[in-house]
């Protein structure tokens, strides 16, 4: 969804208010930056909307402990609830609701559940030492692909592929002498 306004409710911003309207939802937990521009709009008109709002203290960021500290303080007063991700974690399993966090890359590829799925894998690469790579998202009845081998590095492969389009080793070696190719 695009927002292109401080608020996401704010008329011509995003489709939001809608989509919420369709499924029902009454309740707006929010999260983000700036806490005292596009977290605050938002929280604001989401309760003007009659929203129910929850603002996640430590998931929203400001310039300053001050710019973020009076947003929490003005949503806390009249318009919503202010609470911590913990705290919003325990209220959404009491609710038994369907939630997942917002994870950074190296939860992602660290993650003991997504590492099981197969569809990560870690790798050897002769330079950069073990890293992970897309492993293969489909299921065949007979186990499991395994890609045969890493993406190779830039230029590593070149030659064979002018090779293979027609181009003879003289000519390939004139590219490499020129530069236009490593």
């Amino acid at each position: 969804m695009e927002k292109r306004r401080f608020s996401a409710f704010i008329q011509g911003s995003s489709d939001l208010h809608a989509i919420l309207g369709e499924r029902g939802i009454d309740t707006v937990i929010v999260t983000g930056t700036l806490t005292n521009v596009c977290s605050l709009t938002t929280a604001l008109d989401a309760m003007m909307l009659n929203y129910k709002v929850l603002m996640v203290s430590d998931a929203n960021a400001a310039l300053g402990d001050d710019a973020h500290n009076t947003a929490l303080a003005t949503v806390c007063e009249l318009f919503g609830d202010v609470r911590t991700t913990d705290e919003v974690v325990a209220l959404l399993e009491q609710l038994g609701a369907i939630w997942a966090p917002v994870r950074s890359y190296d939860e992602v590829v660290s993650d003991p559940q997504v590492l099981a799925s197969g569809y990560l894998r870690r790798i050897d690469h002769p330079e950069y030492g073990q890293i992970v790579s897309m492993g293969m998202p489909l299921r065949f009845s007979g186990g499991v692909p395994e890609p045969a081998d890493r993406a190779p590095n830039l230029g590593e492969d070149t030659e064979l592929i002018l090779e293979e389009a027609g181009y003879s080793w003289a000519r390939i070696g004139e590219l490499r002498d020129q530069g236009a190719i490593q």
